[in-house]
């Protein structure tokens, strides 16, 4: 778990946790994977589908798995270059932890970082990315190195948020699931948000629920 969190003043201890841990590298990229898990599976299965990617995939060579509590682990990839692909891999071990008892695996793929004291940035994207299971859903596969992140401006004017309201009101669950799909297709599929952006946007739908629950008060009364 240190190698993951360090940042670049502890260039040295880095290099000695790979060393303490016969971490050896031979390639010059790499990537953490986060993967979550809603139940427990045998410890040793992360090794054996290890080596299993590392006889299917060449240039793609998972070298270590740091369990890292909460039914969460990481696989550190170590690739060729900055356009191999990895996502065979990944899946290859999302299916197998499934196979091995996992009903449902979240998977988050870190930035592609150079050089061995940089695996922290990969693994601080990738745990950036969990914020979104919130609205892509769990068993799914985020990737870092396919979000556009750039998206400053969310999806949610007021004639949009005024059409939830009267929906919500007139019990029309028809009408509510088309247009939160809609905000979610504007938000996540469209711009592809940051996780700050999207947990404004998320705020704001929260505002909208206690507008909602305002406005039947005072209907009561």
């Amino acid at each position: 778990l240190d190698l993951l969190v360090y940042s670049e003043s502890t260039h040295d201890k880095t290099l000695d946790t790979l060393h303490r841990h016969n971490i050896v590298f031979s390639y010059p990229y790499f990537l953490i994977v986060l993967f979550t898990l809603s139940s427990s599976v045998p410890s040793d299965i992360f090794t054996t589908l290890s080596n299993k990617c590392n006889e299917q995939y060449s240039g793609r060579i998972v070298n270590a798995c740091f369990p890292i509590g909460n039914g969460r682990f990481t696989s550190l990839f170590n690739l060729f270059d900055q356009k191999t692909p990895y996502m065979g891999a990944v899946e290859l071990i999302k299916e197998g932890i499934q196979a091995s008892g996992a009903a449902e695996v979240t998977v988050y793929i870190g930035s592609i970082q150079e050089g061995s004291t940089n695996i922290y940035r990969s693994y601080r994207d990738a745990i950036n990315l969990s914020e979104y299971k919130i609205f892509t859903g769990s068993n799914s596969i985020l990737d870092h190195n396919s979000f556009n992140l750039s998206n400053d401006e969310y999806y949610y004017p007021m004639d949009v948020e005024l059409n939830l309201i009267s929906a919500i009101s007139r019990g029309d669950k028809e009408k509510v699931s088309s247009i939160l799909q809609n905000i979610h297709e504007e938000n996540f599929v469209k711009r592809q948000l940051s996780p700050y952006i999207a947990r404004l946007l998320l705020n704001e739908l929260a505002g909208t629920t206690l507008k909602i629950t305002a406005s039947g008060r005072q209907a009561k009364e």
